[in-house]
């Protein structure tokens, strides 16, 4: 899963505003669904797949994915990973709104989703690495500090106690940001250290660049 990135109040403008309207991937999802019948899991994929073409500036994209993810709540109101997701969505609909009134509203609107995600299920883990990569980009004054903090920190634990449990590139994105974190409170030996760690997941990645460049600040 990809993550919204650095706007006007932190993320980058979409890219693709002519974007084709259906991907190879999700209309291949859409073929299995056709021939498996409508389901939690296959609507997540799309949403997912929507939600990362959105990530990438694909506006209609966008509202497919808010679709998806919507159809998947009717199913299952509970799913805390799609919720979490659907409230990514709405920061990307708040990246492609027109008025800056209406992107807060849509951003907060998003957090909220987000929140009630990890609300219901504080150990679900798609939840907290949704909520922490969408926010980790989120500049100062939204008030999502504290809230970063706290799911890196969860986050982190997880990575050191159980690996397994993500991929190279999830343990290496959560390095990353919590390293970033640590040297902006002047933990500059605690940095140090998770920097170290994410990069020896995987030191040829791109990530495992972006982590060599940290660790070159901190000596």
């Amino acid at each position: 899963m990809m993550w919204v990135v650095a706007l006007w109040f932190g993320w980058a403008s979409p890219t693709a505003e002519g974007a084709s309207p259906l991907s190879a991937a999700e209309a291949r999802l859409l073929e299995q669904m056709a021939r498996e019948g409508t389901n939690v899991t296959l609507l997540y994929a799309l949403g997912d797949t929507c939600h990362d073409a959105g990530v990438e500036g694909d506006k209609p994209a966008v509202g497919r994915a808010e679709g998806y993810l919507r159809q998947l709540l009717t199913i299952a109101p509970s799913n805390a990973p799609a919720l979490a997701l659907l409230g990514s969505v709405y920061t990307l609909k708040g990246r492609d709104a027109f008025w800056p009134t209406t992107q807060l509203k849509l951003v907060r609107e998003g957090n909220e989703y987000m929140d009630r995600a990890v609300q219901l299920d504080p150990q679900g883990l798609r939840t907290r690495l949704t909520r922490a990569f969408n926010n980790a980009h989120m500049p100062d004054f939204l008030g999502r500090s504290e809230v970063v903090i706290a799911d890196l920190q969860w986050l982190w634990v997880k990575v050191e106690k159980e690996p397994d449990t993500m991929t190279a590139s999830q343990r290496q994105q959560i390095a990353l940001h919590w390293g970033r974190r640590l040297k902006r409170q002047s933990k500059a030996d605690e940095a140090r250290r998770v920097l170290d760690t994410g990069l020896a997941f995987a030191p040829q990645s791109s990530l495992g660049q972006q982590i060599s460049a940290e660790l070159a600040k901190l000596r």
